[in-house]
């Protein structure tokens, strides 16, 4: 992926006008990358890139060798797209070098390639090299069948792109729609005219009469969404000292379960919060939302759990493991969480998911253990661990 997107920076680079030299460093370092990793078909295009490279500086003969590996490449890996864009520029420097040699032969290679295709502005291109290279041959007949080619092709392309004559009625037809529909607009507005203005004394009168039902409503409004930011910013806090107590008690699980006790209290601050303010504006439930989530055990924080499970009880999960051989990973992190002291509730807040689910669960791996679901429960109950 980084040498197609350092392939495709130095193609930018060239296109936009910019540096050679740096559109070249760009080539090199995706060239040692795809070599790298054997990706033979990136290879033969950022050839064919540099071969590009070399021809704007009139270098033809290293264009044309790093051309030569490109199709060697391209034509091995069967690659008809990338075959077709080292053919055609092949053919554009022998045309441009006067050797026309093997250019008929790489013409019909290239024909033969875009038989059944519609991409017509490859086809154009190669119809023009044909021109070229009749006009250098001095073949009228071919020069001539050539010109007829390529005016199809363009009638055939200026019709696929739109009529430009077409599409300048069609805006003077919108303009004209759209203005009488504004005078339409005008009239209506005119005659609604005296309407509002009476509609705007009743309003006034009624402005008047609401005037301070609106300022207490506003105020009590306020006073919920200080109440609310206010109860927000101490729920950030409250995270923030989690985080912090949970990086210095890495070193004791018995510390780690404290906090997820603590945990669970927010949890169940932010989803009351949730509840209560199910009409709220989207930003606060989103805002909301983000800071329920920070709060449950990702991947990532199971994993990190698990390392310290290891550091301080080396054979926990080994025995869990081996006396419960058919469990799955999520069966283990809530059997370790329950072990640590957390009820079914705890564990469903903290795993993000209904204390229905986490009995579920507990009730399908009951039954796949069969005689062993008892000792389960027993190893479970036992809080030696904590």
């Amino acid at each position: 992926m980084k040498a197609e997107i350092l392939d495709n920076l130095g193609v930018l680079t060239l296109k936009s006008g910019g540096d050679t030299l740096q559109a070249m460093k760009n080539f090199e370092l995706a060239q040692t990358l795809a070599l790298s990793e054997n990706d033979s078909l990136r290879y033969a295009k950022i050839l064919g890139n540099q071969a590009a490279v070399f021809e704007g500086m009139k270098d033809y003969r290293k264009a044309l060798s790093l051309l030569d590996k490109d199709l060697e490449i391209s034509r091995s890996l069967g690659n008809k797209r990338n075959t077709i864009f080292a053919l055609m520029m092949r053919i554009r420097l022998n045309i441009a070098r006067q050797e026309i040699t093997d250019v008929r032969q790489m013409i019909r290679e290239a024909e033969s390639l875009l038989l059944g295709s519609d991409d017509k502005k490859t086809i154009l291109e190669l119809e023009v090299h044909k021109l070229n290279l009749a006009i250098q041959n001095q073949d009228a007949v071919r020069e001539l069948n050539a010109r007829r080619r390529i005016e199809r092709l363009q009638d055939s392309l200026r019709f696929l792109d739109g009529d430009p004559v077409l599409s300048q009625l069609k805006f003077m037809a919108d303009k004209q729609k759209y203005a009488d529909k504004l005078s339409l607009a005008q009239a209506v507005i005119k005659n609604k005219q005296a309407e509002r203005r009476l509609w705007l004394i009743l309003s006034l009168l009624v402005l008047v009469l609401f005037f301070f039902i609106y300022n207490a409503v506003r105020y009590r409004a306020r006073k919920r969404i200080r109440d609310y930011e206010y109860q927000l910013l101490n729920l950030k806090y409250t995270k923030a000292e989690l985080d912090r107590e949970l990086v210095s008690s890495k070193s004791q699980v018995e510390e780690y379960v404290a906090y997820l006790k603590r945990n669970n209290e927010q949890i169940n601050v932010l989803s009351a919060m949730l509840q209560e303010r199910g009409n709220v504006v989207e930003k606060d439930r989103d805002e909301l939302k983000l800071l329920l989530q920070s709060h449950l055990i990702t991947e990532e924080k199971w994993q990190e759990f698990k390392l310290l499970i290891v550091k301080e009880f080396p054979n926990l999960l080994q025995e869990i493991q081996s006396k419960f051989s058919d469990i799955t990973e999520s069966n283990l992190r809530v059997i370790v969480l329950m072990k640590l002291g957390l009820n079914n509730k705890e564990v469903a807040n903290v795993l993000g998911v209904t204390p229905d689910a986490i009995k579920k669960s507990m009730q399908r791996l009951k039954k796949k253990l069969g005689d062993q679901a008892g000792v389960l429960m027993e190893y479970i109950s036992d809080k030696e661990l904590v």
